[in-house]
């Protein structure tokens, strides 16, 4: 029998039934998209058709007609392959041609086969810019292409990809998801756990949602959001200037990544987009003095310079939210290094009852999924009483329903503490009719764009 198998899947996890008695057929070569909240279990649920978690579950997980867990692991890469939704687990080497080599010996592999099937994927999603690149250089939508790729050049006939698109630029997205539809008419089986329903009605099969420890079966226009343009700037907002950009340069080597003459960010809510690889992360790490930079950057028409003035007025969330936590749980890092007042101690309960994760508070922080760990951060963030905060992909493994939330949050900030925020996403419709300006990043240099175009 083609395809996946659940058979009676039970596993309780941290005291919680994640999964009840678990039954479905999920059929060969179709392209299936994997729904639910963050925390509902998709991630869990996709290790363990992988064979990655061992048989701490009830029940039996049948790929291809045999028991997962019965193979050896070189053969359950061959049958299954995984993208993590944080591609940073997914890395052994160093740069990307490494990674991909590695991949392919492991699967035994003839040198003259791997040759071929490394410049195969380098030609097919154009990664000979990045195949030499050191992996801990590139952006996250970059590293993520680069995981698509080891996988898809293992040439699994079935693979798994959790939330493959969340820092990948719009037009990066659509090009995947063609090719994912041509492997699928190729006769591979695709399951893809996402939390942006945009572009599937193409080559969208199946549509599975988990909750409550099941899996229903639902069709895809249930879940599309409404295919429209975000507007991430208001016209007629004016307010004042609150960072500026003078001749500042960034280089990598000896390419110009930046260079930005003369820029000046206004107070209020701003949204910047660009292209994987643009330079939007390194941007953000400058601004922070994290990154060596030429020119001047200005605060409050003051020069910047590393101090701890500076970071009492503003700070950044980085895209690896597991890269900010200093300490070992989610109550810990909600109070770290802050005097919380009454009103704000308040604020953060009711983040985590309403965002279900109020018994995670002594949980070890590595524990929770890439979701709930995004969520943790976010608390932690707004909850500093800073001038100006920056944000790498805040949205990442959200659902819906949690992405409102931090957006009702940030806007509350905004109007009553005067916050500022500037604010990094491929992920655009949560910001829709709430940035005040949107800002693009393109030919090295920051613009101003109030024109509606380009923005999916």
């Amino acid at each position: 029998m083609q395809g996946i198998t659940l058979q009676n899947i039970t596993l309780e996890k941290d005291d919680k039934l994640l999964f009840d008695h678990l039954n479905q057929e999920i059929k060969g070569n179709q392209l299936v998209l994997l729904s639910g909240d963050s925390g509902s279990g998709k991630s869990t649920l996709m290790r363990m058709i992988a064979g990655f978690v061992s048989s701490d579950y009830e029940g039996q997980i049948l790929v291809n007609g045999d028991l997962q867990l019965h193979r050896s692991m070189s053969d359950r890469a061959r049958n299954v392959g995984m993208v993590f939704q944080n591609p940073d687990q997914q890395f052994t080497m160093k740069t990307v041609e490494k990674e991909l080599i590695f991949a392919l010996e492991n699967i035994a592999l003839d040198p003259s086969e791997i040759d071929r099937r490394i410049q195969e994927i380098v030609n097919v999603m154009g990664l000979d810019p990045l195949l030499h690149r050191e992996i801990n250089t590139l952006s996250g939508g970059e590293k993520q292409k680069c995981a698509i790729a080891v996988i898809l050049a293992i040439g699994a006939p079935i693979v798994l990809l959790d939330e493959p698109f969340s820092s990948i630029d719009p037009a990066s997205r659509q090009d995947l998801m063609v090719l994912l539809g041509k492997l699928r008419d190729e006769g591979k089986q695709i399951l893809i756990s996402d939390h942006d329903f945009s572009g599937y009605q193409e080559i969208v099969d199946q549509v599975l949602v988990l909750s409550g420890g099941r899996l229903t079966e639902t069709n895809i226009k249930e879940l599309l959001l409404k295919d429209k343009t975000p507007r991430l700037y208001q016209a007629g907002f004016e307010s004042p200037v609150l960072f500026g950009f003078r001749d500042c340069s960034i280089t990598r080597g000896e390419k110009t990544l930046l260079a930005i003459s003369d820029f000046s960010l206004k107070e209020g809510i701003t949204t910047l987009t660009g292209d994987n690889g643009s330079g939007k992360s390194t941007l953000l790490k400058a601004m922070v003095q994290r990154q060596k930079y030429r020119g001047k950057m200005l605060y409050h028409d003051r020069k910047l310079k590393k101090s701890v003035r500076l970071f009492s007025q503003m700070s950044l969330g980085v895209q690896a939210s597991e890269r900010q936590f200093v300490t070992m749980t989610p109550q810990e890092e909600i109070t770290y290094n802050i005097d919380l007042s009454d009103d704000l101690k308040a604020k953060q309960q009711e983040a985590f009852h309403y965002l279900g994760i109020s018994n995670k508070l002594e949980k070890s922080i590595y524990q929770l999924s890439e979701g709930q760990k995004k969520m943790v951060q976010l608390i932690a963030m707004l909850s500093l009483p800073l001038d100006f905060l920056l944000l790498d992909e805040p949205f990442s493994g959200l659902d819906e329903r949690a992405c409102s939330y931090f957006v009702d949050w940030i806007k509350e900030k905004s109007l009553v503490a005067k916050q500022s925020f500037l604010i990094v996403t491929h992920r655009l419709d949560p910001l829709d009719g709430i940035s005040h300006y949107h800002v693009k990043l393109e030919n090295q240099s920051l613009s101003y764009n109030s024109v509606g175009e380009g923005e999916r």
